[in-house]
């Protein structure tokens, strides 16, 4: 029996979906039931028309049940009841797809430990999905057919487009595959993450926030610089002087540890600063694989937070830990400091309140 959409599902499936991935239209089977999902499921709410027909007819049927009840008997069309049907409906409708969506996510968790890990940050990280390209948006959302392409297959575990097989890391001289990219410390690609992130935080701090944004501010003012840094800096003037009364000769320096954050701006208060330190974290790597990705986050937080804590509550300062997985999946204080009205309007209690 020929079905009048047929022809446009056969098309998403082999022609639009392929070319969002760049990849032959055999190798997405196993993940074309995935891609029906919303993209808070980690899919790509995309609709297959003929199979999702009957949903969405009895949707349909139900939100206007009223409204064919009052024509049939001639009466008055009730508004407010026909909105009530309407809205239970539509409320039936999306959690029976959230249940389907939940238990379909769960049965593909349960083969790997990977497969689940990679699914629940999938959940949290589709926001550039559905963000409309604009530039008052960011860079961020503007994206290259190529970077488009790129971060669709890592969502759904394919390599990146153009990587060859055999290829050794700039930095340490590993084989490069995507899992030591984003966890290798000397190659430079955890670096350029964590300053891009410090850059367009800043930057939007900058833009909506009072207050001059800096960079790399000193966590430590003049006043407050630890006991092992003046007895560093006396050590050094000391040796300096040694050396040029016996040979003329000038040391090598000796430099005193300085804790510098990431970004220093009137956030949370006025006329009261915050420093943010930016972490990116592989939640893939090997000594987090026996912990939920929230867990491995918070776990940096504490650690930021206790080396940074005191010394900015010090001089009367707030401090924000800004911890993301290498994927997006942003920290607990990361995203309160992203949360809609923030830095202006209505604004969150501060995380860290001085004493």
């Amino acid at each position: 029996m020929w079905v009048p959409l047929a022809p446009i599902e056969v098309a998403i499936r082999e022609k639009f979906i392929p070319a969002l991935f760049d990849i032959a239209s055999f190798e997405l089977i196993g993940e074309l039931r995935h891609l029906l999902s919303l993209v808070k499921k980690g899919g790509l709410a995309i609709r297959f028309p003929v199979e999702q027909a009957a949903t969405c007819y009895k949707t349909s049927r139900a939100a206007v049940e009223k409204l064919v009840e009052t024509l049939v008997v001639g009466r008055r069309l009730c508004v407010r009841l026909h909105k009530q049907t309407m809205d239970a409906a539509q409320l039936a409708s999306r959690n029976e797809r959230d249940f389907d969506a939940d238990h379909f996510l769960t049965q593909l968790g349960r083969e790997k430990l990977c497969v689940k890990r990679r699914l629940e940050r999938s959940c949290e990280t589709g926001a550039w999905f559905t963000l409309v390209p604009s530039a008052l948006n960011g860079s961020i959302s503007i994206l290259s057919a190529e970077e488009f392409r790129d971060n669709v297959r890592l969502r759904y575990n394919p390599k990146p487009l153009d990587m060859p097989d055999l290829c050794l890391c700039d930095g340490c001289g590993a084989n490069m595959t995507v899992e030591h990219a984003l966890h290798c410390k000397v190659g430079g690609l955890v670096h350029c993450r964590h300053n891009y992130v410090t850059r367009e935080f800043g930057f939007l701090c900058q833009a909506f926030s009072n207050g001059a944004t800096n960079y790399e501010p000193h966590t430590y003012n003049s006043d407050q610089r630890p006991m092992e840094d003046d007895a560093a800096a006396a050590t050094a003037e000391s040796a300096t002087q040694q050396h040029q009364a016996t040979d003329g000769s000038n040391p090598a320096p000796v430099t005193c540890h300085e804790d510098r954050g990431d970004i220093q701006n009137l956030f949370w208060e006025s006329m009261r600063s915050c420093i943010f330190d930016t972490r990116i974290v592989d939640a893939d790597a090997r000594s987090y694989r026996n912990k939920a990705p929230k867990a491995v986050l918070r776990q940096h937080e504490r650690e930021k937070t206790w080396k940074y804590k005191k010394a900015c509550l010090e001089p009367r300062r707030y401090f924000t830990p800004l911890c993301n997985t290498a994927d997006g999946m942003a920290g607990r204080e990361a995203r309160n400091a992203a949360s809609p009205g923030l830095p202006f309007g209505v604004k969150m209690e501060a995380p860290t309140q001085p004493p």
